[in-house]
C-alpha cells in the first residue's frame, strides 16, 4: 500500500443525512467544502476532510467546537481549565495546553487564523464546520503539522429571515440563541445572531466554593455585508464571547507509591530552611490522618467517587474573547482579489484547584491577555482555457501582549506560612510576542484530451517566523507584570527574539474516474516553527533553553465513491496516510522547583514546563467514514480511524530522566476510534415529521499526559423530533446525551512524578433536555 498524510478525505457523512431531506431522488446529496480556499465539492476534493452542516451541529446538540470530538474520529480536543485554553490533535499532532509553543492545529473562523488561546467557538448561527486532516500551510494562514478547524459563521443574505430556539434540561440547564437577518437595502444586509447560556455546576465541591463545571456564558455576533457593485463585496463581522463563574473541577486518580522525592521537604531545605523543610513532610506525608497526606487524600477521593470533589481554593474563570473578520473580494473576471483582516483580543484570568486536594500541593492561577491582527492578500483566477487554476497571496500576523500573561504557582505551602514569604510559590510572567510573514502559491492543471479527468496540483510557502519573549520570575505574592516594558525593568529577565524560516510544499495527482468515483495522491513537507523555553534557564537546565522547529514529509492516497440503485444509496470514503517527523518537539510537563539544583526559584521553568527537541517519528494510518441509506428516510452513518503512531528515535537529556519517561510516547492520540449513526423518520402527517436519531462514540485508551492516561470509554446520545408542526417552521426536540451515564474523563491538569498525582476533569453525566425551534421569514 502507499500511504500518505495530507489533507485527507474524512468526511463526517451524518452531514449528508440533513441535505438529502431536500435532494432528488435520483441525486445522492453533495457537501461544499473551502478545503482549497474555493468551493468544491467534497467528493472531488483532494484534501481529508470532514463537513459538519449547520443542521447537525444544531440535530446533534454541538454546543462548542469541543464537542466536535463526538463525530470526528481520530480528532482529539484536550485542554487544562476552561474551554479557552483548548486545542485539537490531528494524527498524532496538537499543541500541549500549558508553555511555549505553537500549535500543530489551527483553528481559523471565516478564514482568520484564532489564538492558541482562544480558540473554542461557540457554535450558534454556523453555516458549516470543517476539520481538515494532516499539514496545512500552502494554502491556509498559517503552518502547521496536524490540520485546521475551518468555521465559517452564517453570512447577511438578501432575505429577511432569521430563528429562535430555547433549551431547558437538568441541572437548572436553560438557554436561548437566535439571529435575525436584515436586508436594509440593495447590497446591503444586516445579521445578528446571539446566544445565552446557563448551567448548574455538575461537579459537586465537598470544600472551598461553589460546585465546579457550571455554565455561565454570553455571546452575540454581528455581520454587515456591503455589496456596492456587481463584482465587489465586503462581509464584516464581529463576535463576542464572555464567560464568569467557578472553574472546573478536578479529581485526583492515581496515588504515587512510595512518596514522590519532590514532596520530600529535605530536598527543598537549601531553599526554604531545615524547620520548613519538616513543615512541608508535616502537611503533605504525615501518613497518620487524611488532613495531612496527599496519599491518603487521593483514597479518600476514590472512596467518594467522580464528580465531587474537595478544593481549598475558590476557583473562578473569567473568559472574555473578541474579534473581527473583514473580507474584501473584488471580481474582475479572469482574476479575483480577496483580502482577509482578522483581529482577535484574548482574556483570560483563572484560578484553580489543579491538585484536586485540599492542600496547597500545587495550585495555579493564569492569566493571559494578548491581542492579534493577521491579513491576507489572495490573488486566484484561470487561465488556458480554464485548465489551470491559480492562486498567490501573502499572509502576516502580529501577537502582542495587551496586559499580564503568567501563571501563579502555590507550590508545596503549608497553609501556616504566608504566601510572600514561601520561596517555593512563584509568579512567572512570559509576556510572548510573536510575527510571521509567508508568500504562497498554488497552481492546479486539468489534463484534456486522453487524460481528461486527471488534475495536478503543485504548491509551495516560504515563511518568516520571529518569536519573543520577555519572562521573569517573582515571588508567590508579587503582582503579575503588564506589560513588555514593566517586564525589562528587572535586570534578571530572559528578553529574546528568535527567528525561523522554511519552505514547505505540496505536490499531488487526483483523477476523477466517472461521477462516482475519485482518487487521489498527495505528498507535502509540513513545518512547526521553533522558539525558547522562559525564564532564562539556570544550572543544568541552561542547554534547554532553545528548541528548533520540527518538520513532517508525508504522503497520503484517497478514494472517494458514491452510488445508487432505486432509493438505495450510499458512500464510503477511505483514505491512508504515513508521515515521518523529524526534530520533533515535545513538551516535558511538572517540573519540579529546583530540578536544576541551583536553589533559585526564579530561573526555574515557567508552567513547569519546556519544549525540546530530540526525536523521530513515524504516523501512519486509515481513514474511513460514509453513510448507507437502504430506503428513503432511514439513514445509517459511520466514521472511523486507525492510527499507528511510533518514535523511530527517541532522546531525553540525562537531566529529564526522572521526571519524563524514558520511552516515546504520543499524547492525545489513541490507536481507535469509531463513530456510528442513525436517523429514521418515522411518521410524516400532514408535512409534520416524527423523526428519531442517535449516535454513538467509542475510542481506544490513550495518554494525556507523561503518566495521565485515559481509559477507553464510549458515549451514545438519542434524540426524538418534531418538525414541522401546524405546518409552521416549527420543531420540538427531546434528548438525551451520555444515555447511558458512563464516567469519562476529558482533560488532566496535574500529571508526571513531579506532583506524584495525576488529575483529571470528568465530562458531563447523562442530561435530559427539550429544544424548541422556530425559524421565521423567507
Amino acid at each position: 500500500m502507499l500511504f500518505a498524510a495530507a489533507p485527507a478525505i474524512a468526511q463526517d457523512a451524518a452531514a449528508a443525512a440533513v441535505a438529502q431531506e431536500d435532494a432528488p431522488d435520483s441525486a445522492i446529496p453533495d457537501i461544499v467544502v473551502t478545503a482549497r480556499r474555493r468551493e468544491e465539492s467534497l467528493q472531488t476534493v483532494p484534501v481529508a476532510v470532514t463537513a459538519v452542516t449547520s443542521e447537525m451541529l444544531t440535530e446533534r446538540n454541538i454546543q462548542t467546537t469541543i464537542d466536535l470530538q463526538k463525530v470526528v474520529p481520530g480528532v482529539v480536543f484536550s485542554g487544562a481549565g476552561t474551554e479557552a485554553n483548548t486545542t485539537l490533535t490531528i494524527r498524532g499532532q496538537g499543541k500541549d495546553v500549558i508553555g511555549p509553543g505553537l500549535p500543530s492545529v489551527i483553528s481559523y473562523f471565516n478564514e482568520v487564523p484564532l489564538p492558541g488561546f482562544g480558540s473554542s467557538i461557540p457554535t450558534y448561527d454556523i453555516s458549516s464546520v470543517q476539520v481538515l486532516k494532516g499539514p496545512q500551510g500552502t494554502l491556509f494562514g498559517r503552518n502547521t503539522t496536524g490540520g485546521a478547524l475551518l468555521i465559517y459563521s452564517q453570512a447577511p443574505t438578501d432575505r429577511f429571515e432569521g430563528y429562535g430556539q430555547v433549551t431547558v434540561g437538568e441541572y437548572g440547564w436553560h438557554a436561548i440563541q437566535g439571529a435575525v437577518n436584515l436586508p436594509i437595502t440593495q447590497g446591503v444586509a444586516l445579521r445578528v445572531a446571539g446566544n445565552i447560556e446557563r448551567r448548574d455546576g455538575f461537579t459537586e465541591n465537598l470544600g472551598v466554593g461553589a460546585d465546579f463545571d457550571p455554565l455561565h456564558n454570553d455571546s452575540f455576533r454581528v455581520s454587515l455585508r456591503l455589496a456596492p457593485l456587481d463584482f465587489i463585496e465586503n462581509t464584516f463581522v464581529y463576535d463576542y464571547f464572555i464567560r464568569s463563574g467557578p472553574y472546573i473541577g478536578v479529581t485526583p486518580t492515581q496515588v504515587a507509591s512510595p512518596t514522590p522525592p519532590y514532596r520530600n521537604g529535605q530536598n527543598y531545605a537549601g531553599i526554604v530552611g531545615a524547620a520548613n523543610a519538616q513543615l512541608i513532610n508535616d502537611t503533605f506525608n504525615c501518613n497518620t490522618s487524611v488532613n495531612c497526606d496527599v496519599d491518603l487524600m487521593v483514597e479518600r477521593q476514590r472512596q467518594i467517587g467522580p464528580r465531587k470533589v474537595y478544593s481549598d481554593v475558590d476557583a473562578f474563570d473569567r473568559t472574555r474573547l473578541q474579534g473581527i473578520s473583514n473580507t474584501t473580494t473584488i471580481d474582475l473576471g479572469a482574476v479575483t482579489i480577496k483580502n482577509i483582516f482578522g483581529w482577535r483580543k484574548t482574556e483570560v484570568d483563572q484560578r484553580g484547584n489543579t491538585d484536586g486536594v485540599p492542600v496547597p500541593l500545587i495550585n495555579t492561577a493564569l492569566t493571559r491577555h494578548e491581542a492579534q491582527i493577521t491579513d491576507e492578500l489572495q490573488l486566484s483566477g484561470s487561465a488556458f482555457e480554464d485548465r489551470l487554476d491559480f492562486l498567490v497571496g501573502g499572509f502576516y500576523l502580529k501577537t502582542r501582549p495587551t496586559g499580564s500573561i503568567s501563571l501563579f504557582s502555590d507550590f508545596l505551602r503549608p497553609p501556616s506560612i504566608p504566601l510572600a514569604t514561601w520561596r517555593l510559590s512563584t509568579v512567572g510572567n512570559t509576556l510572548y510576542r510573536e510575527q510571521s510573514k509567508a508568500v504562497f502559491g498554488n497552481l492546479t492543471y486539468s489534463f484534456g484530451g486522453g487524460l481528461e479527468g486527471l488534475s495536478a496540483t503543485a504548491a509551495a510557502r516560504y515563511t518568516w517566523d520571529s518569536q519573543g519573549v520577555c519572562s521573569v520570575t517573582l515571588g508567590g505574592a508579587s503582582t503579575p507584570l503588564q506589560s513588555t516594558a514593566q517586564c525589562r525593568t528587572y535586570a534578571n529577565r530572559f528578553d529574546i527574539d528568535a527567528k525561523f524560516e522554511k519552505l514547505t510544499w505540496t505536490v499531488g495527482l487526483d483523477y476523477k474516474i466517472d461521477e462516482n468515483f475519485f482518487t487521489y495522491a498527495v505528498a507535502r513537507r509540513g513545518y512547526r516553527s521553533g522558539g525558547s523555553n522562559p525564564p532564562l534557564l539556570g544550572g543544568a537546565l541552561t542547554s534547554l533553553q532553545f528548541y528548533q522547529p520540527q518538520t513532517v514529509d508525508d504522503i497520503e492516497v484517497g478514494l472517494k465513491t458514491n452510488w445508487r440503485s432505486g432509493d438505495f444509496s450510499g458512500r464510503v470514503n477511505i483514505a491512508a496516510y504515513r508521515g515521518i517527523f523529524n526534530d520533533l518537539q515535545r513538551q516535558i510537563a511538572g517540573i519540579p522547583a529546583n530540578l536544576d539544583g541551583d536553589n533559585n526559584s526564579a530561573n526555574d521553568p515557567a508552567s513547569t514546563a519546556l519544549i525540546i527537541n530530540g526525536a523521530k517519528a513515524r504516523v501512519q494510518g486509515i481513514e474511513i467514514d460514509g453513510f448507507i441509506q437502504p430506503v428513503r428516510g432511514l439513514q445509517f452513518t459511520f466514521g472511523g480511524s486507525l492510527i499507528d503512531a511510533k518514535y523511530l528515535e527517541f532522546t531525553n537529556p540525562a537531566i529529564l530522566n526522572g521526571v519524563a519517561t524514558s520511552s516515546g510516547i504520543f499524547l492525545n492520540t489513541p490507536k481507535t476510534s469509531f463513530s456510528l449513526g442513525a436517523r429514521a423518520e418515522l411518521a410524516n402527517i400532514d408535512g409534520m415529521t416524527v423523526t428519531l436519531s442517535g449516535d454513538y462514540y467509542w475510542t481506544d485508551g490513550y495518554r494525556k499526559g507523561i503518566v495521565a492516561a485515559v481509559p477507553s470509554y464510549d458515549l451514545a446520545n438519542l434524540r426524538l423530533e418534531v418538525a414541522n408542526i401546524a405546518d409552521q417552521n416549527l420543531s420540538v426536540t427531546l434528548f438525551v446525551d451520555n444515555l447511558f451515564d458512563k464516567e469519562y474523563y476529558i482533560n488532566n491538569s496535574l500529571s508526571g512524578p513531579s506532583p506524584g498525582t495525576t488529575t483529571f476533569s470528568y465530562g458531563p453525566p447523562r442530561m435530559f433536555g427539550v429544544r424548541a425551534r422556530f425559524g421565521f421569514g423567507d
